[in-house]
């Protein structure tokens, strides 16, 4: 090991070299002397030393203790006071510079030999603390996630850059002030307070991870969602010193996982509706085969019968029953997004005023009507026996919706020369942004939806009535598939549906849609 240096700084000659030959006796290393203050504040500016032994009072009128509060705040170098006799008052002011012991004249080796080997060794641990300190601070200020300490009562004794800037507090504005007046986190409202759980943390020893649902409101008012962990301070005996809070901002993590969640979900949603559109395309083309054969062979036996024939009632209620089973399959057939028709210029205003007109001498007398069409709405080009269909269930699910008491059903047309973002909707177009489209809104003040129930409303067969086949707003998706739309249902239990329509102006298409985020 180097053997250390240190500069004396005495101003009398004859006791400063009887004190440099003493220390070179015990392996140190002298190799200088100064008799000044400036003298020796000029050789720690050019030297390197580990100690510096110091006269209190200087031939020069130099205050020795102002010389070594210079050397602390500029080198950081420990410093022995040598002196022939001290007075309380003076031996208080020295106590201000930390000085790492005191020689008193005329030394005696023992003492000397003693008092700077526990100077050198007090001063290289200070070093490693101070380094250690730094690394530990550099480490903190260098760390993304907001770092916070608390004392044992709960209180701030530090904050790393990145909490300063999270919260809107600096380090010293937040100093000794509750953890929960800085850190404004919110999560349930049972939740318990910051302070009650830093008592929790310190009660239990364990560290606390707050729920996904927390926020942190800033002292501007913004709003960040944190992932929050709250842990004891614990030195080697045991004994508790406070907590350390590490959150971050994870808003943007969390609404890129949200979209990814919604996108997942509207990927599988769209390879079940197309599933099951197959599926039904497929039934109600083998249905029609087999409707088509007991057709064919219930006239034909209607024919080699007399007109007079008991069996004629009961053939014509078979060619009836026909008749109403092809319905089912047309309404299929319409999920499947399939049909023969061609497009033509549609007026939607003038279909809905029809089938209100139709519906209203029926069984819609008691329900109160809000109608909302916008004036020279476009004309679409569609399938209109289609859209015609699409309506009329539209209108019927609200008016069932309402079990036939009084209620409100509210129905909405509007003009969108660019659609609005599909992000949350049921998107069965070809990839792109439709373009200008009309939407059809129809709203009813009926018993609503759980979500269970709103994922299954467009399942063929899926129904929650007593009466009825199920295929009513799965006719509604393949229409709207087939004419490239755009589907969107929100419900609330006790408070309503709202079933909302968006239609291209461009025109149907025979391919399969695909869903889009």
């Amino acid at each position: 090991m180097t053997a250390a240096s240190i500069l004396i700084v005495e101003d009398e000659v004859v006791t400063a070299r009887d004190l440099q030959l003493l220390l070179e006796d015990l392996d140190y290393v002298v190799p200088v002397i100064a008799t000044t203050a400036s003298e020796a504040l000029q050789q720690l500016a050019t030297r390197k030393f580990d100690l510096v032994l110091l006269d209190i009072h200087l031939a020069d009128g130099s205050d020795g203790i102002y010389v070594a509060q210079e050397i602390l705040v500029r080198w950081a170098l420990p410093v022995i006071f040598l002196t022939a006799h001290a007075d309380p008052a003076t031996v208080q002011r020295a106590q201000t510079t930390a000085p790492y012991g005191y020689l008193l004249k005329p030394f005696h080796e023992r003492e000397v030999a003693v008092t700077v080997q526990l100077a050198l060794t007090k001063s290289r641990g200070d070093q490693q603390l101070r380094a250690s300190e730094q690394l530990f601070s550099t480490t903190l200020r260098s760390l993304a996630e907001g770092v916070m300490v608390t004392d044992e009562h709960g209180r701030i004794v530090y904050l790393n850059p990145a909490a300063e800037t999270l919260t809107g507090w600096g380090q010293h504005e937040a100093f000794g002030e509750p953890l929960g007046r800085v850190l404004a986190l919110h999560t349930s409202a049972d939740a318990l307070p910051m302070h009650e759980l830093v008592t929790e943390v310190m009660t239990t020893l364990t560290p606390i991870t707050l729920p996904d649902t927390t926020v942190l409101i800033t002292r501007a008012g913004t709003v960040y969602q944190v992932a929050n962990t709250i842990a004891p301070i614990i030195d080697e005996r045991g004994t508790i010193g406070g907590t350390v809070v590490v959150f971050q901002d994870v808003t943007a993590q969390r609404a890129a996982a949200a979209a990814q969640q919604r996108l997942e979900r509207k990927l599988l949603e769209t390879q079940r509706l197309e599933s099951l559109g197959l599926l039904a395309g497929g039934i109600a083309h083998d249905f029609n085969n087999f409707l088509t054969a007991i057709l064919a062979y219930t006239q034909m036996a209607q024919e080699l019968l007399p007109a007079e024939a008991p069996a004629q009632e009961k053939l014509a209620r078979a060619v009836a029953g026909v008749y109403q089973a092809t319905e089912l399959t047309t309404q299929l057939l319409a999920y499947a997004g399939k049909g023969q028709r061609q497009p033509s210029p549609v007026a939607l205003n003038r279909i809905i005023r029809e089938v209100l007109a139709l519906l209203h001498g029926s069984l819609m007398r008691q329900i109160e009507f809000d109608l909302v069409l916008e004036e020279d709405l476009p004309l679409l080009m569609g399938d209109g026996t289609q859209l015609r269909q699409m309506v009329l269930n539209l209108l019927t699910n609200a008016a069932e919706a309402l079990a036939m008491n009084t209620g409100q059903i509210s129905v909405t047309t509007n003009h969108m020369p660019e659609p609005p973002d599909l992000g949350p909707w049921l998107h069965f177009g070809d990839g792109a942004t439709p373009g200008p489209s009309v939407v059809l809104s129809v709203h009813d003040t009926g018993k609503g939806m759980d979500q269970e129930t709103l994922a299954r409303i467009f399942d063929p067969f899926f129904t929650t009535k007593v009466t009825g086949h199920g295929l009513g707003l799965a006719a509604v998706l393949g229409i709207v598939r087939r004419h490239r739309g755009a589907l969107h249902v929100t419900s609330t239990p006790g408070a309503g549906t709202l079933f909302q329509v968006l239609l291209p102006l461009s025109g149907p298409t025979d391919g399969v849609g695909k869903l889009l985020g």
